[in-house]
């Protein structure tokens, strides 16, 4: 992103928020039987991930 580094910081945090609301739907989903233990370990380790990422980009702005 081609932006001053206190607005990147604000954009990751923003993107990070959504990352940790899109972990609470995925465990809402699965604690109602939306979605099957398979699927939910599947992208509960992808959105671990992401915010593994988030959070480093974070660490580094």
């Amino acid at each position: 992103m081609y932006l001053p580094k206190y607005k990147k910081g604000e954009k990751i945090k923003m993107a990070s928020d959504k990352v940790d609301f899109l972990k609470y739907l995925i465990r809402l989903a699965y604690e109602t039987g939306s979605l099957n233990a398979k699927k939910y370990f599947v992208l509960e380790e992808k959105v671990l991930e992401l915010g593994k990422i988030m959070g480093g980009w974070l660490k580094s702005v």
